[in-house]
């Protein structure tokens, strides 16, 4: 399933200097605003520096280290992996069979969403206002598209690439093999998580706590409702959408009415969670806790504890790929260990 998120975007958010103040599909850059160039990322061909290995922790596969703030990845169709670093403003490539790690390119700016659509490697910089298009293998640059603001989170579907643009404040489509702009929608404040689902896409707005669906053509709101304190991050995969709720809450909604089915209580900060293995995966940045939510009873059927700073959790193969944006590892866990 691509990713985002990211996407992630995440997309997307706040840095964690106090540990996870609010999110978005990409953590705020809290700095002075990167200069400009026609080109902002750069194929990077040096080979990724060695870590040490870390003690695994326990009910882990292990860990791999890319670099750090990992906020968003991506997995591509042949099975790679492409983690956005953004404190270390750059992308790499990770194999999964192996654990390689190679760079990819770095960036002008703070990268948070990834997606992988029309054979390339889609990347949204925050601080640069930009969406970068990646070459996947080597890293160059084929396309630079100036946003009207922060690009919050990335996501692939119906042909485009859309974009939760904050500048805007909205959502915007850019078809998939040009880069050409296409549909386009003003929501309001806060555009925050996006995710396209049975040709719709759907937004939450962080600030006035809306959820959105546009109509099929994406260039209007087709049902709007109210969710949550701070929705944030959708997963889906079961017939329903789930969004994490910076209030500590995930939300169940029904994608035909935008209703909600159920609201579980997880306390904390919930990030950018996946749907797989028949279940609902959330990870907690206040207490690096990985809950497992079973979509038959709508409550927490497992937990793994990780670390605080905790993030995007995605399916990667048999496993579930856990990253720590507060440091610079991906957990890699397997679902059959953490409940049921």
């Amino acid at each position: 399933m691509p990713r985002r998120r990211p996407r992630p975007h995440p997309a997307v958010l706040p840095l964690l200097a106090s540990l996870l103040l609010v999110a978005c599909s990409a953590p705020a850059s809290g700095g002075s605003t990167p200069s400009l160039s026609a080109t902002s990322a750069t194929p990077v061909t040096s080979a990724a520096p060695s870590a040490p290995a870390a003690t695994p922790i326990p009910g882990t596969l292990g860990s791999i280290a890319v670099g750090s703030g990992p906020c968003a990845l991506e997995t591509a169709p042949d099975g790679r992996v492409y983690v956005s670093l953004y404190n270390a403003h750059s992308v790499v490539r990770v194999d999964p069979a192996t654990g390689a790690v190679t760079p990819l390119a770095t960036v002008d700016g703070t990268p948070c969403g990834v997606a992988f659509a029309g054979g390339s490697v889609w990347v949204g910089v925050l601080g640069a206002h930009q969406l970068v298009r990646l070459d996947p293998d080597s890293g160059a640059v084929q396309q630079t598209i100036a946003l009207k603001g922060d690009p919050w989170d990335v996501q692939p579907g119906g042909g485009y690439i859309w974009v939760a643009d904050r500048g805007i404040p909205g959502v915007i489509g850019y078809d998939e093999t040009t880069g050409d702009p296409g549909p386009s929608v003003t929501t309001g404040y806060d555009p925050t998580g996006i995710v396209y689902l049975d040709g719709h896409l759907w937004v939450t707005l962080q600030g006035p706590h809306k959820l959105i669906r546009l109509d099929a053509a994406g260039d209007a709101a087709e049902v709007t409702t109210d969710v949550g304190s701070r929705p944030t991050w959708f997963a889906d995969g079961d017939g329903t959408l789930w969004i994490t709720d910076n209030g500590g809450t995930v939300h169940r909604i029904d994608p035909t009415t935008g209703e909600s089915i159920a609201d579980i209580d997880l306390g904390g900060s919930p990030r950018d969670p996946v749907f797989a293995f028949g279940a609902l995966w959330v990870a907690n940045g206040a207490d690096g806790v990985l809950s497992r939510i079973s979509p038959d009873t709508n409550a927490v059927s497992g937990t793994l504890q990780l670390k605080p700073g905790i993030w995007t959790v995605e399916q990667v193969g048999n496993e579930l790929w856990v990253e720590n944006y507060a440091g610079q590892e991906i957990y890699r866990v397997d679902p059959a260990s953490v409940g049921s």
